[in-house]
């Protein structure tokens, strides 16, 4: 029942996007719902949906990236890999293997979008706020899926909700907005919590 109320409330937030109205990015926190009690397969299998679906769209141009310093074979190399990690985590084979494959892939995303310290660097947009400088979310979306299972909790639900925002928003001008270029993807991740409900 409690479900059924979330996947409603992402709907209702749907439709306003779908409306032209603001739809603040806390409406995807309804999501952590579905991945409390651990229930890790479920986290995965979220994961990677979000992975495989952004790749399929990047393959048919439809990247919401607003910046590709990344070229196209490399970024495919990327998301292979880090597609190939998932399954290798979801087998349970080596952590040592898991863990050298992340890295090769974080090294990759880095060589485009060299850092000093953790996360690709930071920009503040105001006194109070800051936001990371990068424009290709499809590497934001890569880099929180690695750094996600280069920790020893996977799967943390706000690191989910995180890569949900990133999945669903084009993040031009280091703002996250829900506009029209989002309802597609914005319907596929209902879609795939409505199928996990009916299972």
């Amino acid at each position: 029942m409690k479900a059924k109320i979330k996947i409603n409330k992402l709907k209702k937030a749907l439709q306003l996007v779908k409306d032209g109205k603001f739809v603040h990015v806390t409406c995807f926190n309804s999501i952590g719902y579905f991945f409390k009690f651990g229930k890790s397969k479920l986290a995965w299998k979220y994961t990677h949906f979000l992975i495989e679906n952004s790749y399929q769209l990047f393959l048919s141009r439809q990247s919401l990236s607003v910046d590709n310093l990344v070229p196209y074979s490399k970024k495919c190399e990327i998301y292979e890999s880090v597609l190939e990690c998932l399954e290798i985590e979801n087998q349970q084979i080596s952590e040592n293997e898991l863990q050298k494959k992340l890295q090769l892939a974080l090294d990759e995303i880095r060589y485009f979008y060299p850092c000093d310290g953790y996360n690709i660097g930071f920009r503040r947009i105001y006194i109070r706020a800051a936001r990371r400088k990068i424009f290709d979310i499809d590497l934001m979306l890569l880099e929180s899926c690695i750094r996600m299972l280069q920790r020893k909790e996977h799967f943390s639900i706000y690191s989910l909700i995180q890569m949900t925002k990133y999945f669903c928003i084009d993040y031009e001008n280091l703002r996250f907005k829900l506009n029209e270029k989002s309802i597609f993807r914005f319907e596929k991740v209902i879609e795939f919590f409505e199928k996990q409900n009916t299972q």
